[in-house]
């Protein structure tokens, strides 16, 4: 159950913040004004070229200087007219790429709310629904070899002063329902008599 909501916690820290929603906002908004401000330019830099190429026209029986100079400044415009046309271009290719990482993050989002969703749907029918406790209702598992009774005698003839042989005969005639030796008389003398 713990795994389950740790999971639901870390999926919710995946969310957007707020504040990561505002930079993308305000980011947003910079290049719209930017854009704007381009574009306005831009079209005064049109309306300028038609009037000097209307100009132009006008002058066409003036001197060949003055066509000229009208010729240099129309260059000159043309050129102009042209970066801000790229700078345009580029700054349009950025809006429209952030337009789409936005777009992605929202439905990412998203995805992630409505999986948090489900998650602490699931969570809270876990924690409604009664855990059936662990039953053993047939005993099964391993059985002590040796009781306390076993134990204690076994404790109580060495400590008084009885040989490992005796203790075994001892408990051989004591305790009819196993078969004792040596080995499990020291065995049991060593590994309980601290416990006393």
């Amino acid at each position: 159950m713990d795994f389950v909501k740790d999971l639901g916690r870390k999926k919710e820290s995946k969310k957007l913040s707020h504040i990561e929603n505002k930079n993308i906002i305000e980011n947003y908004n910079t290049l719209v004004e930017k854009y704007n401000e381009i574009n306005g330019f831009s079209q005064d830099v049109v309306e300028k070229h038609n009037l000097l190429v209307e100009k132009y026209n006008q002058l066409a029986e003036d001197s060949e200087t003055e066509k000229r100079r009208y010729e240099e400044e129309l260059r000159l415009q043309k050129d102009v007219t042209l970066r801000i046309e790229s700078k345009f271009s580029e700054l349009q290719k950025h809006v429209d790429r952030l337009l789409e990482s936005y777009e992605s993050l929202e439905k990412e989002n998203a995805r992630l709310e409505e999986v948090n969703r489900s998650l602490e749907k699931y969570i809270e029918i876990m924690d409604k629904t009664k855990k059936l406790p662990v039953k053993n209702e047939r005993g099964a598992g391993r059985k002590k070899k040796y009781n306390q009774d076993h134990i204690d005698r076994i404790i109580n003839l060495k400590n008084s002063g009885k040989e490992y042989l005796e203790i075994v005969d001892l408990l051989n005639s004591e305790f009819e329902d196993m078969q004792w030796g040596i080995k499990e008389v020291k065995y049991v003398f060593t590994r309980y008599k601290n416990m006393k």
